[in-house]
């Protein structure tokens, strides 16, 4: 079987390496890191832009004018500790999927291919250079780019200006899954070192529990900590809150049974959506695509990287 890619998904983050196709304009919860050396995307203006490294903000209508055969791509929820000019999207990815939350926001703007939205930066919105770069083991980061400055008349503002997506980073010497990883590390700032104990109960609670609803509250009594302490935990040691690193689980159950060649229903079913039409409705809005389109025709990697 040809692939046309690798695919890997951890709570908060969905990597992918390979070909990423053309899309029309559409956005989606997620956050968006692009590399890929003929990447054009263009804004809801209808401005486009050469970008061989984007960082497009969550919920900013993108499309992506010419693609590339060789690119990297990261969805990342903007809940995430370290992202920048989240605002109010913590649990945003929630509303919706039936596992409680607020915010997700999908403008109904069609989406084709394996493409996505992304992430909102201080350091990009207009341009800007504040702050450090990206960095990965292929080349030293050398921050971001100012492309464009200040949008004009007829342009959007902030980060929804295509301009204003651009980041500055030599070209990877690797398209590979622990490239990838590093570079949205440095990008959210990761928490690293060691798990404490309690957390990391928790997280085999939380995956013996799945597919039934699990709560905040069940898991502290097993892992004998209050709920507020748990919850510092999450976001102390993972850098993402407690509810969407469990929607984050769940649609990594689901899509890793629909890549082994589970029905829809089967695999939402594993994962505790309601039906086949709750998870594609999750995973378009968290996504911007279909479980079918995310989990077929792509070779599926463990996480973290192995080898």
């Amino acid at each position: 079987m040809t692939h046309r890619g690798w695919v890997s998904i951890t709570p908060g983050r969905l990597y992918y390496g390979g070909h990423i196709t053309p899309g029309d304009l559409h956005a989606h919860y997620a956050a968006q890191l692009l590399i890929g050396p003929e990447l054009v995307l263009r804004d809801a203006a209808g401005k486009t832009c050469q970008l061989p490294a984007a960082f497009i903000p969550a919920n900013t209508p993108h499309a992506i004018v010419s693609g590339t055969s060789t690119g990297l791509l990261a969805l990342i929820d903007p809940a995430q500790t370290g992202v920048p000019g989240k605002g109010g999207a913590r649990d945003g990815g929630l509303r919706d999927s039936g596992l409680t939350g607020s915010g997700l926001s999908d403008s109904g703007l069609r989406d084709s291919g394996l493409t996505g939205s992304g992430l909102t930066d201080s350091r990009l919105r207009d341009g800007g250079t504040r702050g450090g770069g990206l960095g990965d083991g292929g080349g030293q980061s050398r921050g971001v780019l100012p492309s464009g400055g200040h949008p004009g008349a007829g342009q959007p503002s902030g980060g929804h200006s295509a301009a204003s997506w651009a980041v500055d980073l030599d070209p990877p010497t690797r398209f590979d899954l622990p490239t990838l990883a590093a570079l949205v590390d440095d990008l959210t700032q990761a928490p690293r070192g060691g798990r404490h104990p309690a957390f990391v109960a928790a997280l085999g609670v939380i995956a013996s529990t799945l597919p039934a609803p699990v709560r905040l509250a069940a898991v502290a009594r097993a892992v004998h900590l209050s709920e507020s302490r748990l919850a510092h935990l999450f976001t102390e040691e993972l850098g993402l809150p407690f509810r969407p690193y469990v929607l984050w689980e769940r649609l990594r159950v689901a899509l890793t049974s629909a890549a082994q060649g589970a029905s829809l229903i089967t695999a939402a079913h594993e994962a505790g959506f309601s039906d086949a039409a709750h998870l594609t409705r999750t995973v378009r809005r968290m996504m911007g695509d279909t479980p079918s389109a995310l989990a077929t025709g792509v070779r599926w990697l463990p996480f973290p990287p192995q080898g």
